[in-house]
């Protein structure tokens, strides 16, 4: 399996004077997964999760594509996002990687064991 960065985005006009940028891991015909970015740290670390994704066997893309041709069994594509925007969104320092009260399905509610001093790796 071989990847490599790319910076192929697309601009969207959010009607309000404000534009986003739109970054989406692609696969090249001869089988190379790219990892496209905007640049931002947070794109970054945000795409560089799907490349662990599709390392780890949870999806994989079409050659000459960005459409996902198949999955692991049981994972959605919430569970692939929310697990790179949670990696995005706390190196940006946006949000703490856990919300509290929000039952988290990797790690578990751990904010009171963890500010309790309980181990949290139980």
């Amino acid at each position: 399996m071989k990847f490599k960065f790319g910076n192929n985005y697309t601009l969207v006009d959010n009607g309000d004077g404000t534009v986003t940028q739109i970054a989406t891991m692609s696969r090249n015909e001869d089988g190379t997964y790219v990892i496209n970015n905007t640049g931002a740290l947070g794109n970054k670390v945000h795409e560089v999760i799907h490349a662990k994704q599709v390392a780890q066997g949870k999806f994989t893309l079409y050659k000459g594509s960005d459409r996902i041709s198949g999955g692991a069994k049981g994972v959605t594509r919430v569970d692939l996002e929310t697990e790179a925007y949670k990696a995005q969104y706390g190196i940006d320092g946006d949000l703490p990687y856990e919300v509290d009260g929000m039952e988290d399905k990797d790690f578990g509610n751990k904010t009171e064991d963890f500010m309790n001093s309980n181990d949290i790796y139980k």
